[in-house]
């Protein structure tokens, strides 16, 4: 007899960790399994963490038996469960918090409470009198015999079923059990079907009998396996139930397909140095060692072509792929792009899908019927089995970080994921972090260069100074230049990209009177104006309220809207261009189903002159007809106090500025800036790339800021101000007690969302062996506080904020 650990899961997000004995009858079970567990009288599922040889655990007799498997074979790869130990230790969390990322709530499966009646008509008679309206119900419970709450409180009402039931169970007319459903209800989720069938004549021959499906397989492998799921429903007149069997039978998979444009069709001519870096990257897949590589390609010089026979290579060879995306809205030029080579063996993963859509993937990965993931950074936690290469696109992005606990870095966990799996890792960036960028000059990271364009030239930059613009006496937003640029371009019929990081109208409503700034009632942020429905808004708690027509504060009706927006850069270019068609791209103008993807086929197809968007329009579109960047107020984001600033505006900046001309057209991008000095903007404009970060490099040197020091960011929220800040001062005394050094306790920048109050401190010199003191550290607090505070800890922050 053998005992293992197991996460047991309780409800909704939490999980307990576990030992207990396995049966004789279950001693197959090995780590990664899903198993039942007993716990308080009831029943649980959970997954093992690990199979012990402990003696003391055998010869614990408290200890209980697992009652069950929930499937043969396991559900969580060992790899993965390796990485939710590995996340624990890294980033300060507990294991029942690091097993929701390797487990997620779609494949857990669900328990479902079953009744049975043991009553007959006669005895339910008092509860017709007393409630008339039940007589249906009770028909329907004396029919079934068994059914599910759920299904009673569907058909007839919450009201009328709790009365019933409460009024049947004080009675003892009732049984009770509950039933563990290891897979959800198959439903038609995706656009597109394919046949996965190794031999269609053979499933045709065993299921001859059910005309149905096999004239189903015969009109998919007609259509060579895959065919857009209404059309095929349309044109063989079988109902959705058909599909849904063979589903359940894996004879087919329902998947969603991305359109590509510009994608191009048949073999494509590699480069010499897409050729030379795809040797270099196939070699080592092939060696079977783990190795990260960074490939620094100027935008347009064809870096996803190389993910693509990357990929392919490594499956040829067996082995599985995960491509990481910093947004997936944004990336489905990309989609495209894998979906051309890969079809229905190409899926994509991210918290955007239905939780239905999310389980039938990672079902069809378990099955072996997809070799390639694509999805946001929670897809590197893919159950591939036998992974030998993950691409991490974009790699500076800062939304690889998971900003809510646990904070993990998707970039971090794909290299450790690597090194588990002896597999490749290739990020791949115009822009790389600093962090990335100074492990290659260390030679930890090894850098594959592909310097120049695909049949066009890099765009010519200049700088606007809108300091000058406004001693001419110009006060628009948009600059002189920039009118005549764009008037150009829509007279040659060329496309415009118009570049602001900041939605809304403007950043802020005050009186001019007094000098009252509109804030937000549960955070300490000035609300956002939106002209668009005349409100203001916060964006970190969505409070939105009407713009008042005086000052609360003074009683002045002199009110005024200050700052920058998308849509106040839209008004200002429909009213200079009232004959172009412009459309905007920012989180505000994609809230309707579809609206992004509109967005993107408008312009892919030059239906739109002019794109306005936030940082969504700076990341891998490449449309072919525009020729011309603005970004409009390149400095808004240069004076936060984020020690990034300067870094995080150079490659937004360079992102924004790879859209322009990357087709035969020579591409322009104007910068309009009250900065030309500051050097994201100055090295920008003198396409002085390594200068820029050698020079942020030997400022982070200098200021012993990462990447030469680990910076830790310990969090303390709190509704009562008083109690995040005493958790926070304890916190202190507790680090200077073990000798770590740190910086605080302050107020963050933002002292306060969604009505709780934030505090923090800065432990700057993280090392290693810090790790043991910190973790006691942190459980001290954590059980002086309770529930009053919330302790979130942030290894390696990328915001301060």
């Amino acid at each position: 007899m053998k005992s293992v650990t197991a996460a047991v899961h309780i409800s909704g997000k939490k999980f307990l960790i576990l030992d207990y004995l396995v049966p004789d009858s279950l001693s197959r079970v090995q780590t990664g399994w899903g198993v039942i567990c007993p716990l308080r009288g009831r029943s649980f599922s959970g997954v093992v963490l690990s199979v012990n040889d402990c003696q003391e655990c055998l010869e614990n007799s408290t200890l209980k038996m697992i009652e069950d498997v929930v499937t043969e074979g396991p559900i969580v790869p060992g790899d993965l469960i390796e990485i939710i130990f590995w996340i624990a230790e890294n980033y300060f969390v507990s294991l029942n918090r690091a097993v929701e990322l390797a487990f997620p709530s779609f494949a857990r499966g669900k328990w479902i409470e079953n009744i049975s009646l043991t009553a007959n008509r006669n005895d339910l008679l008092p509860l017709l009198s007393l409630k008339p309206e039940a007589g249906e119900i009770v028909d329907y419970m004396l029919d079934k015999g068994t059914f599910s709450t759920n299904i009673l409180e569907t058909r007839f009402g919450k009201d009328l079923a709790d009365f019933c039931l409460q009024w049947i169970s004080v009675r003892g007319l009732i049984n009770r059990s509950r039933v563990f459903r290891p897979e959800r209800r198959h439903g038609l989720r995706g656009n597109m079907v394919a046949l996965t069938l190794e031999d269609p004549d053979i499933f045709m021959e065993q299921n001859k009998r059910a005309k149905k499906q096999v004239a189903l397989v015969k009109a998919l492998r007609l259509h060579g396996g895959k065919y857009p799921l209404n059309k095929l429903l349309r044109e063989t007149g079988i109902k959705k139930e058909i599909v849904k069997i063979l589903e359940k039978k894996g004879a087919l998979r329902i998947y969603r397909s991305y359109p590509t444009w510009d994608a191009g069709a048949g073999v494509r001519e590699l480069t010499e140095e897409q050729r030379s870096c795809l040797q270099v990257i196939c070699r080592q897949i092939q060696r079977g060692k783990s190795r990260t590589f960074f490939l620094h390609g100027v935008t347009g010089s064809g870096k996803t072509e190389v993910y693509v026979r990357a990929a392919e290579f490594a499956v040829k060879q067996g082995r599985k792929v995960i491509v990481i995306v910093p947004e997936i809205a944004l990336s489905s030029q990309l989609i495209g792009y894998f979906q051309r080579s890969f079809g229905s063996r190409a899926a994509v993963l991210h918290s955007r899908l239905a939780s239905l859509e999310r389980y039938q993937t990672w079902e069809s990965i378990g099955r072996g019927e997809v070799d390639v993931v694509i999805g946001t950074r929670s897809a590197v936690f893919a159950p591939f089995s036998n992974l030998g290469l993950i691409i991490v696109d974009e790699e500076h992005d800062r939304s690889l970080k998971q900003d809510t606990t646990p904070c993990y870095h998707a970039r971090e966990v794909a290299d450790e994921r690597c090194r588990l799996n002896d597999a490749v890792l290739v990020l791949g960036s115009a822009t790389p972090s600093l962090e990335t960028y100074f492990n290659v000059q260390k030679g930890s990271v090894r850098e594959l260069e592909m310097p120049h364009r695909i049949g066009s030239r890099m765009p010519r930059i200049s700088l606007v100074d809108m300091r000058r613009e406004l001693r001419k006496g110009n006060t628009s937003i948009l600059s002189s230049q920039m009118r005549e640029a764009v008037k150009e371009r829509l007279q040659k019929g060329e496309q415009v990209i118009a570049f602001l990081n900041r939605r809304g109208y403007a950043g802020f409503v005050s009186c001019r009177d007094c000098g009252f700034v509109f804030k937000c009632e549960h955070c300490d942020i000035s609300l956002t104006y939106h002209a668009e429905y005349n409100t203001l808004k916060c964006h970190y708690c969505g409070f939105c309220s009407k713009v008042p027509s005086k000052c609360p504060h003074c009683g002045s009706r002199r009110i005024k809207a200050f700052g920058l927006g998308t849509e106040q850069v839209e008004a200002a270019l429909q009213e200079a261009f009232p004959r172009a068609k412009i459309l905007r791209l920012d989180s505000d103008s994609i809230t309707r189903a579809g609206a992004h993807d509109r967005i993107i086929r408008s312009m892919a197809k030059g239906e739109c002159d002019i794109l306005i968007g936030t940082q969504m329009v700076s990341k891998g579109f490449d449309f072919s007809g525009v020729t011309l960047v603005c970004a409009i107020a390149a400095d808004i984001d240069l004076n936060l106090p984020d020690f990034r600033a300067e870094e995080r505006t150079f490659q937004m900046l360079v992102q924004v500025s790879g859209r322009a001309g990357r087709r035969e057209k020579q591409g322009e991008v104007l910068i309009q800036t009250y900065s030309p000095e500051r050097p994201g903007i100055a090295f920008l404009a003198k396409d002085r790339q390594e200068d820029f970060y050698a020079y942020e490099l030997s400022r982070r040197k200098e200021l012993h800021y990462p990447p030469f020091s680990r910076f830790v960011r310990l969090l303390f929220t709190s509704r009562n101000e008083g109690a995040a800040l005493q958790a926070a001062e304890r916190t202190g005394e507790r680090l200077s007690a073990f000798d770590i050094s740190y910086l605080g306790p302050a107020p963050a920048p933002i002292e306060k969302i969604q009505d709780s109050y934030r505090w923090h401190l800065i432990i700057r010199e993280f090392k290693p062996e810090m790790k043991k003191s910190l973790n006691e550290i942190l459980e001290e607090e954590r059980s002086i506080c309770s529930n009053r505070v919330n302790i979130k800890i942030d290894v390696d922050p990328l915001s301060m904020m």
